[in-house]
């Protein structure tokens, strides 16, 4: 089913674990908690692997992102590294995750694009920040940045093509 999202984590060991709450943002909303998966460990406690899945009915036609909030028994809990997909129909072949960020941290990831790629990231008066050139991988990571509004312009050299997306961070 296209409306699903299979998500999957494995723990290298578990202290003191109730759990794992499911979150999601869709676009530019809120973060909402989607579903629960209780720890497999015996008491909360394990130093063996422990592999885990949830499904998510998921028919947005945006990117959603994702992240585990990791809930200990004495109720003490902490977020996972976030993940994104990008919904049925969704224009854009490059996904900016997270979006906003608070970290001053973004990844981009290019979907579906081939080619040689020239990328810039200018801030909110059009200033340039960083440029990179001769892009070919499907990954790029994005750090040190201030908080404001950036714009990520991506040109596909053989085509042509641009894309711009916007990217926010915001202050912690």
């Amino acid at each position: 089913n296209s409306n699903n999202v299979g998500l999957t984590w494995q723990t290298a060991q578990e202290i003191n674990s109730k759990g794992f709450e499911i979150q999601r943002l869709i676009g530019t909303g809120g973060w909402q908690t989607v579903g629960f998966v209780a720890s497999q460990a015996l008491y909360g406690n394990s130093s063996s692997p422990l592999n885990y899945t949830f499904n998510d009915n998921n028919n947005a036609h945006a990117i959603t992102q994702y992240r585990l909030k990791e809930v200990d028994i004495d109720a003490n809990s902490k977020f996972s590294e976030i993940r994104a997909v990008r919904g049925d129909g969704q224009a854009g072949k490059i996904i900016v995750y997270p979006n906003p960020s608070t970290d001053g941290t973004a990844k981009v990831v290019f979907e579906e694009i081939n080619g040689t790629r020239d990328v810039s990231l200018s801030d909110a008066s059009g200033r340039l920040i960083k440029q990179w050139k001769a892009v070919t991988n499907n990954n790029l990571s994005i750090d040190n940045l201030t908080p404001g509004f950036y714009s990520l312009r991506v040109v596909i050299r053989e085509t042509g093509e641009q894309s711009i997306e916007k990217i926010v961070v915001n202050k912690r």
